[in-house]
């Protein structure tokens, strides 16, 4: 790929706009960058980010107000550390059966000064990833260039050797020492004389305003994240190549050709020095040396052809039999090491019926139509699949989305999804209790938005609706429960007065004298709900009654002093700092300009997503 080509992707990668409309959920880019996406399209142009419903969380409005709208004016670009700390959203999502991966989705105020930043200096990033030749990542799976694209040049990084070391670093993106970031760059021993200002002690100081001041690892789940963590092992490569060690990187997993003992162990020994001097640990359980010829790293094309021999003048059963035989060989193959056979059930499947020219009569008797003795339904079976890993939510939903545009009846597919989970009642209510008691963000979330998508409301009852916004989970579930909430017509005043005692509690952990509440935990419900009063859904009389049951105080600006109040919560405070202040005030901003951060209706119908 031509040069010009790759500095086109990065400068459209490194851009605010970009930054915010796709790279806050990580979402790829299938085609090339357009200003006038909108949230229909988005997935023409993009992919779905793997564990977000951006219908839910699309970030659009946003980005629409960069363009009419100077929000740098919120920031102190001169003095990184006259910024507000802000806590990140965590949401943790199953990585093995018992193992849980956490991501920090960053309060969106801290999340746009670090995109600002990035853009400004896009081009200390630009000219570290142009000139590295060791990566496979730095292209960031955009476009055109992909795991083909790179895997034709990790082949070329592995000629020679007829031996390959494997290994990578435990844990990167959670134990990366933000302080380390400086030393990378610069150096330990000069960084420690300069510890103000600059690119890189600038780039530290925002990463840790993304996480309330940690220096423990870096933000995971948005795509600065990746071009942090990629800049950052970019200069690892430039000390190892300083060496003349030539080897294939994809983030922190590196590939080392070797022919003789002591070429693998003078790398291991320069590579685990370097870790040392930067704080980073090597994964001992990942670190294996395969000898030529190397074993099958289990391709996935039998997978892709498992339809060949179907087209559209095959019988329903022949179909039914092959898809029902297709789900359950992908699951054989994960089970097996084949990494990434489970996802793609879903996308196989599409792709065969649009390929095979299939009519929607047909796709309505292959997936639709139950067995009269049995009672089987193949699209209860994607469903319950789907329910069985929560990593395959937005794989089902996408599913789903696009058997509707091929016209397979909407009211059909949630009727099969509410008869499911009516038949299945006791399990999932058992298994959400579970959930929530483990703090497991993902499976919560999944239930929630299932529920909310295909309008089934005999599942969740008032009791574990309660349960949820009472218990320390994330913010997605939390605004999930209050839509769900309202959709049920439950009582606004008991929904207020949980809200308020959550808030408050929350509020009470945090420094009074130093910190505004849009910087703490809970800081997207807490928009969410002022964004559900500006629109009246929650109506102002409610509030008024809540204040007045809760004998609410006013305070010297005759605002109710109520975590609900968002005239009182958004008011500027003359006691804190002039800069603490400026995150209510982008807030302020965000309500005026009608900005939806999580969306409240699709096509002017109220919570209403399909």
């Amino acid at each position: 790929m031509k040069k010009n080509g790759i500095r086109n992707l990065y400068n459209t990668i490194l851009d605010t706009s970009f930054l915010i409309r796709y790279g806050y959920y990580d979402v790829n880019m299938k085609k090339v960058e357009s200003k006038y996406v909108d949230n229909e399209d988005l997935e023409d142009y993009y992919g779905n980010p793997e564990n977000f419903y951006l219908k839910l969380l699309s970030l659009q409005d946003l980005y629409k107000l960069l363009e009419t709208e100077d929000l740098r004016i919120f920031f102190d670009f001169e003095n990184v550390k006259h910024n507000v700390d802000t806590e990140p959203i965590y949401f943790n999502i199953p990585k093995s059966n018992y193992v849980r991966r956490e991501y920090k989705m960053p309060n969106l105020y801290s999340y746009l000064h670090l995109c600002f930043f990035m853009e400004d200096n896009k081009e200390e990033f630009i000219s570290i990833f142009e000139n590295n030749v060791q990566s496979t990542s730095k292209y960031f799976n955009e476009l055109e260039f992909n795991f083909k694209f790179t895997k034709k040049i990790e082949q070329r990084l592995l000629f020679g050797g007829n031996n390959i070391l494997s290994l990578d670093l435990s844990n990167f993106y959670h134990t990366l020492y933000t302080h380390s970031i400086p030393w990378v760059i610069h150096g330990k021993q000069n960084s420690k004389l300069n510890r103000s200002g600059g690119f890189a002690n600038n780039l530290d100081s925002l990463i840790q305003k993304c996480q309330y001041g940690e220096t423990h690892g870096i933000p995971t789940g948005s795509i600065t994240s990746k071009l942090i963590a990629e800049l950052y092992m970019c200069y690892i490569d430039k000390k190892l190549m300083e060496k003349g060690y030539k080897y294939a990187r994809y983030v922190d997993d590196i590939k080392y050709p070797f022919v003789t003992n002591s070429e693998k162990e003078n790398f291991l020994m320069e590579f685990n020095s370097i870790c040392r001097e930067h704080n980073l640990i090597l994964n001992d359980k990942k670190t294996e040396v395969h000898t030529f010829p190397y074993k099958n790293n289990m391709q996935k094309v039998e997978i892709f052809s498992y339809f060949d021999n179907l087209n559209n003048k095959s019988k329903i059963n022949q179909w039914k039999n092959k898809i029902n035989d297709f789900v359950d060989f992908c699951l054989s193959e994960e089970v097996n090491g084949n990494k990434g056979a489970i996802k793609c059930i879903y996308s196989v499947i599409m792709n065969t019926f649009k390929y095979s020219k299939l009519s929607t009569k047909m796709i309505n008797n292959i997936l639709i139509t139950r067995e009269k003795t049995t009672g089987y339904n193949l699209y209860e079976k994607f469903l319950d699949t789907s329910l069985k890993d929560s990593r395959l939510t937005n794989k089902f939903i996408t599913f789903t989305e696009q058997l509707i545009e091929l016209e397979v009846d909407k009211e059909k597919l949630k009727s099969i999804v509410r008869r499911y989970f009516n038949e299945n009642r006791d399990i999932y209510r058992k298994n959400l209790k579970y959930y929530i008691s483990n703090g497991w963000n993902q499976e919560v979330y999944q239930i929630l938005l299932y529920c909310v998508i295909f309008d089934e409301e005999k599942l969740l009852k008032k009791d574990l609706l309660n349960l949820i916004l009472q218990n320390d989970l994330d913010d997605y579930s939390k605004c999930l429960s209050i839509i769900f909430w309202i959709k049920k017509g439950y009582s606004i005043k008991d929904l207020l007065n949980l809200l308020e005692k959550q808030l408050k509690e929350v509020h009470s952990k945090y420094n009074d004298n130093k910190s505004v509440r849009m910087q703490e935990k809970y800081w997207l419900m807490r928009y969410f709900i002022y964004y559900l009063n500006k629109k009246g859904i929650i109506e102002e009389s409610a509030l008024r009654n809540h204040y007045n049951d809760n004998n609410i105080n006013k305070d010297n600006n005759s605002n109710v002093k109520s975590e609900l109040n968002m005239k009182y919560v958004l008011q500027n405070d003359s006691q804190k700092k002039a800069y603490v202040n400026k995150i209510n005030d982008f807030y302020k901003l965000l309500l005026d300009k009608d900005v939806a951060l999580i969306q409240i209706d699709n096509k002017e119908k109220l919570f209403e997503f399909l």
